[in-house]
């Protein structure tokens, strides 16, 4: 399985570094850190908050796990 391990921005000179666990499931994002409940869902990544109660993220029923959005924190 093809990862992604780190992008550049050549502009700002920037680097953003993504690590993954044995399962190829995206664990880290620079210095943020996702983790997943037992059935494989992501339940929350760094810097990533619910909104009003709600989850963390969105599933989309029609897709098998495709996230339909994401809530981040105001910098």
């Amino acid at each position: 399985m093809n990862q992604i391990l780190s992008r550049q921005d050549i502009v700002h000179n920037q680097t953003e570094t993504f690590g993954y666990d044995c399962l190829n499931r995206l664990t880290s994002i620079g210095s943020r850190q996702a983790t997943y409940a037992s059935n494989g869902n992501v339940t929350a990544i760094d810097g990533v908050k619910p909104l009003l109660g709600r989850p963390y993220f969105r599933f989309s029923p029609s897709t098998h796990q495709r996230t339909k959005g994401i809530r981040r924190m105001a910098s």
